[in-house]
């Protein structure tokens, strides 16, 4: 890996962190936002 990282990517990698752990939490929580359990 590169010793420094561009804001820019910083921005992306904390923003798919951010869309991971919302759909972790969802599974978790047995109601995943992309799939709405029927």
């Amino acid at each position: 890996m590169r010793p420094w990282v561009p804001e820019f990517e910083w921005s992306v990698i904390s923003l798919c962190s951010k869309i991971i752990a919302i759909l972790l939490a969802g599974v978790r929580l047995g109601t995943s936002p992309l799939r709405p359990s029927r």
